[in-house]
């Protein structure tokens, strides 16, 4: 269980060596907020209540949990953390792989699924893209507060012509808006 962040927030992760191998690319075992080879930085957890308790105060943008853990289980911390964070962006990682229990992570909220041993490129691949998806989502959520907030109607959700009339008006305008 391994997780990665862009920029200030760093990831969030259970030690496990071909995690951490895949992370860094040369081998050698990851350290806590040791920037990757994805240009993220990290944090390691030794449970999985260790690692839900990380992830509540540092939200990180990324996380790369495994199914067996000593404490609770990999789908157990899955609905924790989306509890904390219905967003949360997370692969599960299982050694013991089956349709069920990939069908139950994917209902439970998890970005991937995947069983060890996995390719390398493909945990980095998959990490790029959730990556990537967090950087979208980051610039939707200040694109829409900063326009938001320049239209003073941070309320009003639409892009109808009437809509688009009213958050063109003053906010204590008295023109009617038709439409």
């Amino acid at each position: 269980f391994q997780g990665f962040g862009a920029g200030p927030s760093p990831g969030l992760g259970l030690r496990h060596p071909p995690v951490a191998e895949a992370a860094r690319g040369d081998g050698q075992p990851e350290r806590d907020g040791e920037t990757t080879d994805l240009g993220t930085a990290q944090e390691l957890a030794a449970t999985a209540l260790e690692g839900v308790a990380l992830y509540e105060s540092m939200q990180p943008d990324v996380v790369v949990l495994d199914y067996h853990l000593p404490d609770i289980d990999g789908l157990q911390a899955l609905q924790r953390i989306r509890a904390l964070d219905a967003q949360a962006r997370i692969v599960v990682l299982t050694g013991h792989g089956s349709v069920e229990l990939a069908v139950q992570a994917m209902r439970a909220g998890s970005l991937d699924f995947l069983t060890k041993p996995v390719a390398l490129s493909q945990l980095k691949l998959r990490l790029e893209q959730a990556l990537a998806g967090a950087r979208q989502d980051s610039a939707l959520r200040y694109y829409r507060q900063r326009d938001a907030q320049s239209a003073d109607l941070p309320g009003l959700v639409g892009e109808s012509p009437p809509m688009l009339a009213l958050r063109r008006t003053k906010p204590n305008s008295t023109t009617p808006v038709d439409g």
